[in-house]
């Protein structure tokens, strides 16, 4: 079951956006999570729009984890320059280029995402 936190607001060209998601498995599993992305941007146009983007997802509470001290993060980390492009009023190309912080890992490095959503 998931909850979900979208707000969004426009000062002229300036954009800020931020979604915020509250998950909690069902079934009798105990799992609890949270995923949130921010965008703060320019809007060109109406089609085309460029800013900072950030994503951060994270897990509150796992219950499939074993009982060992966890290594690395605990959450997933994708940060930087995006541009998005509205194709049409319905489908979205958006290519970010930043850094990344994989869960699991200790590690900190470049990273690229090209995605494609479609609103319906």
């Amino acid at each position: 079951m998931e909850f979900l936190l979208a707000a969004g607001r426009r000062f002229g060209r300036f954009e800020l956006v931020l979604n915020g998601v509250f998950g909690v498995e069902t079934g009798g599993e105990q799992g609890k999570d949270v995923e949130a992305k921010a965008f703060a941007g320019w809007r060109f146009n109406e089609a085309i729009r460029a800013g900072i983007d950030g994503r951060l997802q994270a897990e509150i509470q796992d219950e499939a984890r074993p009982s060992t001290t966890p290594t690395g993060r605990d959450y997933d980390l994708t940060a930087g320059p995006v541009v998005s492009w509205m194709v049409t009023r319905t489908f979205q190309l958006q290519a970010l280029a930043g850094v990344a912080q994989p869960k699991k890992s200790d590690k900190t490095s470049p990273a690229g995402v090209l995605s494609a959503s479609l609103d319906f």
